[in-house]
């Protein structure tokens, strides 16, 4: 991971605050992910309508990401990834079991490769880029009992 700018074609650095781009993000495709990994009510609501940003750390070993929701200022998760190294932590969805995780350096920027153990199994891959100078983009390709979604979110940094 290098300490690039977040400009289009380099590998970059994510440290900051990023707002998410709504009307720019695959918000449809978000909404069948969530059914996907069977998130439903508050937890769905919670994910759709208000998370609203990333906070990002990140250095040459590791990367801290914090889901932000200025609504709810006590809801804070928080994932940290290490560089070619698996980690396991709570899972994201808040379910029981645990997810395990992976961060790559790819060309175009870094990879998340995230296991979810049982009872609610399945796999989240996700690549950070930079098409354009302040702008994140998040393609996750979420995969549970045989079945994929593909979603792109865009956000915007503040």
């Amino acid at each position: 991971m290098g300490a690039a700018q977040c400009a289009a074609g380099v590998r970059t650095d994510f440290n900051g605050k990023w707002r998410k781009d709504k009307s720019a993000s695959q918000m449809d495709c978000y909404s069948k992910q969530l059914d996907l990994l069977q998130l439903q009510g508050v937890q769905k609501s919670l994910a759709q309508k208000l998370i609203n940003g990333l906070q990002i750390q990140q250095n040459d070993e590791s990367m801290r990401v914090q889901f932000t929701v200025d609504k709810v200022p006590f809801y804070k998760h928080t994932e940290e990834f290490r560089l070619g190294q698996e980690v396991s932590m709570s899972r994201r969805d808040k379910k029981s079991g645990m997810q395990h995780a992976v961060l790559r350096a790819v060309p175009e920027g870094v990879q998340v490769d995230i296991k979810l153990d049982e009872p609610f199994s399945g796999n989240i891959l996700e690549t950070y880029t930079c098409p354009k100078d302040g702008v994140l983009q998040v393609e996750s390709i979420t995969q549970v009992n045989g079945k994929t979604e593909k979603c792109i979110q865009v956000y915007r940094r503040i």
